[in-house]
């Protein structure tokens, strides 16, 4: 448990910074789903960000800590993806993040107008993707237990058993 309050405290410094710097910004994936309590762990922190704002996101986390060698992936091609590890926590940050099936390129870009859910964290609104981008993420990853988990929330929460 002391892990994941320390990944909490990090990812509300990194979100000072980001807010500090107006960057559009938010968390996805296992984070995303652990902030909005569907999970009850997650490894790293995945931050998407708003094309544009993809250099200014990538200084920050920059100066709080250090970039990483990261990989090319066959199922991704995102437009931007770097990583880092902030005070010993794994950060990707992803721009236009794109999932591959087979030839065939999804684009889930981040953008300004985007309506963000929020979680409250130490005093710090943290922007969320919606459930639904990531249910459909998920889906092309090949990942049904996530599917699952996001249709299994969202039917309690429309009422539904």
């Amino acid at each position: 448990m002391e892990d994941i309050r320390h990944k909490l405290r990090v990812l509300t410094r990194i979100a000072d910074a980001l807010d500090g710097r107006g960057v559009t910004w938010a968390v996805g994936a296992s984070a995303m789903l652990y902030l909005r309590g569907l999970t009850d762990s997650f490894h790293d922190i995945d931050l998407m960000t708003a094309e544009e704002d993809a250099d200014a996101a990538a200084e920050t986390l920059s100066a709080m800590g250090e970039r990483l060698v990261s990989e090319p992936s066959t199922q991704y091609r995102s437009r931007r993806f770097d990583q880092f590890r902030v005070e010993g926590v794994d950060i990707d940050l992803i721009a236009g993040f794109t999932v591959l099936d087979g030839d065939t390129p999804h684009c889930f870009p981040l953008d300004r107008d985007d309506a963000l859910d929020h979680a409250a964290l130490d005093g710090q609104a943290i922007p969320l993707q919606s459930l639904e981008t990531w249910r459909a993420c998920y889906a092309l990853m090949g990942r049904p237990d996530r599917v699952r988990l996001i249709d299994d929330y969202l039917a309690g929460e429309n009422g539904e058993v």
